[in-house]
């Protein structure tokens, strides 16, 4: 709530610290990185999951904090990726940017494949460069493990076509 450079005055805790700062606000990540900078001018980051600091009150991660230590707690982050077609709730969905978003979990986000859908023709359209590029994917081969899965980028926009049968 309140960011900025804060007095070690005594021993202060993590959890102490994010409380004098206000607590969190907005929509917090998932984690808390605390930077330590050692005396040998060499530095290393611990990650330490916020459910387990806050919500479940684990003591292991309530690290004592050190001069120079310095803490961020990063606003949880996604992607926008449009998907239309052949699926059963087309539109808009916000992905949560947790490791790689890829075509078959955006899918399955819209509400899968429609009775309709034809998926060995499904395109993504993606700007690179400010140009747009056409990506067309055969999801059946996907599927049955003999293509891997594409992974997506933030803005793409999937079009699953009907299917002529």
């Amino acid at each position: 709530n309140k960011p900025g450079n804060y007095e070690l005055l005594g021993k202060l805790t993590l959890l102490e610290l994010i409380s004098l700062a206000g607590g969190l606000t907005g929509t917090p990540s998932d984690r808390v990185v605390v930077i330590r900078k050692y005396k040998s001018g060499k530095s290393s980051s611990l990650v330490i999951e916020l459910d387990e600091l806050m919500l479940k009150g684990n003591p292991k991660y309530n690290l004592p904090l050190q001069p120079g230590d310095i803490i961020n707690i990063p606003l949880e982050s996604y992607l926008d990726i449009y998907v239309f077609g052949q699926v059963n709730s087309p539109g808009h969905i916000k992905v949560k940017k947790e490791g790689d978003i890829t075509l078959l979990r955006a899918i399955a986000q819209a509400g899968g494949f429609s009775g309709r859908a034809r998926k060995s023709a499904v395109l993504i359209k993606r700007k690179v460069d400010g140009k747009e590029i056409k990506i067309k994917v055969n999801v059946k081969r996907i599927l049955r493990g003999k293509r891997a899965d594409v992974i997506l980028k933030n803005n793409d926009i999937i079009h699953v076509p009907e299917s002529i049968l």
